[in-house]
């Protein structure tokens, strides 16, 4: 391919990028005025079904910008001093795998919440990570552990601050029968941009109600955390484009785990990409 061919794409690219972003933020704000009207109006179907959030619920509203970022591509040389073994890299060379050549044994999870880690294996892991055993170590921090999926869950980290909750930036520690981490994959992205101004959010509490509206909760349930953060939209070429997102972690009384993800501005319902139950349906699931 000659170089003005290559330029010639790159234009097109860009250009299909920012007529997009346009878009998006034009529909944005008129939704962002139906959802002021609405910024009070929330329902009693959550405690009807006897939800109970375990942290506090307030009518705080956020403001966060949407975000780009270029895709990294990984090697399987890259990490830094060999505490891990048989790197792959995936045919698109986005995401690396590798073993751990001494797995990293657990202890459980925390006594108030069956999605933290207890302290002590928190801190090995992040010294673990502080030992730069893999790429960009630096850039991540923990965000959860799922036991039905034997996965901890590492987000990277947006500003210091907001964690990118999506497969495009994430650190996955694989965790075996004896409740020891073997094994991982990762991904990363660079060059992270905030496109247009900051949105609106919708409220914790809203989230929570359009969660309940649309179903998505069985009686009795608990909900442990709401974390505000970032997830894929849409991808030209490299770059990705990231919508603010609300991740809410949950529990049915039978212990099940539960995790729903909620559009940050629109505060539609948006597909969970860690669970393989969900993995054919559509992104998003739009709320009358």
């Amino acid at each position: 391919m000659n170089l003005k061919k290559i330029k010639y794409l790159f234009i097109i690219g860009f250009l299909l990028l920012n007529g997009f972003l346009l878009y998006i933020l034009l529909d944005q704000d008129r939704e962002q005025s139906q959802l002021a009207d609405g910024q009070g109006r929330i329902t009693n179907n959550a405690l009807s079904e006897n939800i109970n959030p375990k942290f506090e619920l307030t009518d705080e509203v956020q403001e966060l910008p949407m975000r780009s970022a270029h895709r990294d591509r990984l090697s399987a040389t890259d990490n830094v001093n060999g505490e891990v073994e048989d790197l792959s890299v995936s045919e698109d060379g986005y995401r690396l795998t590798g073993n751990l050549k001494s797995p990293i044994p657990l202890s459980g999870t925390d006594t108030n919440n069956p999605y933290l880690l207890k302290s002590a294996d928190q801190n090995r892991l992040s010294e673990w990570l502080g030992a730069g055993n893999i790429p960009y170590a630096d850039d991540f921090v923990f965000a959860f552990y799922d036991q039905s999926q034997k996965q901890v869950y590492f987000g990277q980290k947006i500003d210091g601050e907001y964690l990118f909750l999506d497969s495009t930036a994430e650190l996955i520690f694989h965790v075996d029968d004896d409740a020891r981490i073997t094994s991982f994959e990762m991904t990363h992205v660079s060059n992270v941009k905030s496109e247009g101004p900051n949105q609106r959010m919708v409220t914790t509490k809203q989230a929570i109600n359009n969660l309940s509206i649309s179903g998505r909760f069985v009686q009795d349930m608990t909900l442990y955390q709401a974390m505000s953060g970032y997830q894929d939209m849409f991808t030209v070429n490299d770059i990705v484009v990231y919508r603010p997102i609300w991740l809410l972690l949950g529990a049915e009384k039978d212990g099940n785990l539960d995790q729903f993800y909620v559009d940050g501005v629109k505060g539609n319902i948006v597909r969970n990409e860690n669970d393989p139950n969900e993995q054919a349906t559509a992104a998003v699931e739009e709320i009358e």
